[in-house]
């Protein structure tokens, strides 16, 4: 695929299409800001398309930011035709607040990542067919009972026991979606539920901001937060939202 500015033919690499985490809509026009590590910006286009041209590289790490958005990095591979891809922004600071709409707030150590998911709500994804890493490798098939679109989301299949296998849907069309890598061991079709997984990262001040359209159930989250440092290092919590409100988090919660 070519791509023709100022009279000069440049070959395509990856396109990027923003999708708003809260609304599930794509995001257009100069509310993200997308470059490659190095500093070279996207093309943006009206759609919404981020486009990068003549990246000469097996990967490429890729930033993406905007005044009402968390700013993240993440690494696409390249080499095997026109990547596309979708990536979820997650509602920053400066997010406006929908009216019944619950916030998370807090402070944690910079750069600590939480997953937070609900382990009651009666929604959740089910498998179509049992999945086995060595047969379905990075394919998964999923009923979805609200029809949503995944590409982009983070899921999870829990264990009370242990930390749940989290794992980002890359692509999806047709109850099908593309992995990033096969999953870390085989489900049965039944018995297995998946559910969406809510993220957030500290900033450099350590605060941290999670938006929730609508709470299922009692509330009840449970929450994973994974530390910076030398190794992981992982720690579980649970806590009861009230639905509506600003709620908070803090390091405490997970000692």
């Amino acid at each position: 695929m070519r791509y023709v500015t100022m009279g000069l033919k440049r070959e395509v690499s990856l396109v990027i299409l923003p999708i708003d985490d809260f609304t599930g809509r794509v995001i257009t026009g100069s509310a993200v800001r997308m470059y490659t590590e190095d500093g070279k910006p996207s093309i943006r286009k009206d759609e919404g398309y981020h486009v990068f041209c003549d990246l000469k590289v097996p990967e490429i790490r890729i930033c993406a930011e905007g005044p009402l958005y968390q700013k993240q990095t993440f690494t696409v591979p390249l080499g095997g035709g026109v990547e596309i891809r979708q990536i979820r922004m997650l509602p920053g600071r400066c997010y406006p607040i929908p009216s019944g709409a619950t916030c998370l707030k807090g402070q944690l150590p910079a750069g600590t990542r939480i997953r937070l998911y609900f382990p009651d709500q009666k929604k959740g994804y089910k498998l179509l067919y049992d999945y086995d890493p060595q047969k379905e490798g990075k394919k998964i098939r999923l009923f979805c009972p609200e029809k949503t679109h995944l590409s982009g989301k983070l899921l999870c299949v829990p264990d009370r026991k242990k930390k749940p296998e989290f794992f980002r849907i890359l692509s999806w069309q047709n109850e099908e979606g593309e992995l990033a890598a096969p999953l870390g061991q085989a489900y049965k079709k039944i018995g297995t539920t998946i559910f969406p997984v809510y993220e957030a990262r500290a900033g450099e001040d350590g605060s941290v901001y999670l938006l929730i359209r609508s709470l299922p159930g009692e509330g009840k989250a449970c929450i994973w937060a994974e530390f910076p440092g030398d190794g992981e290092k992982a720690a579980f919590a649970e806590l009861a939202l009230e639905a509506g409100r600003e709620n908070r988090i803090t390091a405490e919660l997970f000692e």
